[in-house]
């Protein structure tokens, strides 16, 4: 009884670190992009004048 409590309890934080890990790649991908962005943005306007 215990065994299968604690296989379960093993597999929801296995799926619970698994979902956040994802999330913060995605996190940090888009926040990646954005400042790639920004920097552009100033680089641009840098050539511009």
């Amino acid at each position: 009884m215990s065994r299968i409590y604690e296989l379960r309890k093993l597999l929801f934080l296995f799926l619970l670190t698994r979902c956040s890990v994802r999330a913060f790649k995605y996190f940090m991908l888009s926040e990646h992009e954005r400042f790639l962005r920004e920097y552009h943005r100033k680089v641009y306007r840098q050539e511009e004048k």
